[in-house]
């Protein structure tokens, strides 16, 4: 399973119990924008602390609240 597809599948399952339907989307909209381009086709078995500082790397200093909460919902899908 590609990391895209796990995601989509974490956001689908927890959909129901976030506090709103923001929040959920929220989940998505910042995986769909700074996760999916660099590691979204990765199979979830084969990504790296690379791909996931390839990520994070980028936004860590201009939007440390929304890198952290990227490293976050990577953490999850990974899980």
């Amino acid at each position: 399973m590609s990391f895209e597809d796990a995601a989509r599948e974490v956001h689908k399952i927890n959909l129901p119990s976030w506090r709103n339907a923001k929040h959920g989307q929220q989940f998505i909209n910042t995986l769909q924008t700074y996760t999916f381009p660099r590691m979204g086709r990765v199979k979830v078995s084969e990504v790296t602390t690379a791909d996931v500082l390839g990520v994070l790397q980028p936004i860590w200093l201009e939007k440390p609240e929304t890198a952290r909460r990227v490293r976050q919902r990577i953490g999850m899908v990974m899980k």
